[in-house]
């Protein structure tokens, strides 16, 4: 799952929208899926988020971004507030989190 604080992180919503349109709805905040899953009854035990390295290039493969994406990407990485956020180099540093909840019986 993918956590980003809004509205304050919106343009990285922007981003996974962008290079992945059909698999990229909305980007929560870790708090926002603690309280769906509260609100759909479950009890969350445990939750961490962690910054992984994704390398640029290899990623809009995967993707299959157009040439006109990609560059459109870059763009937006190369600019505030994701400049600072993401840290884009060769790689950008993405945020993830993890969420161990259980619902009771």
């Amino acid at each position: 799952m993918r956590c980003w604080s809004k509205p304050r992180n919106l343009p990285k919503h922007e981003v996974w929208s962008i290079s992945g349109p059909r698999s990229h709805g909305r980007c929560l905040a870790l708090s926002e899926w603690a309280a769906l899953l509260e609100d759909a009854g479950f009890a969350v035990e445990h939750s961490e988020h962690m910054d992984q390295d994704i390398e640029f290039d290899p990623w809009v493969q995967r993707m299959r971004c157009a040439g006109s994406t990609i560059a459109r990407l870059k763009a937006m990485l190369g600019e505030e507030p994701l400049a600072s956020l993401l840290k884009p180099r060769e790689t950008f540093t993405l945020q993830e989190a993890i969420i161990i909840a259980r619902k009771p019986s």
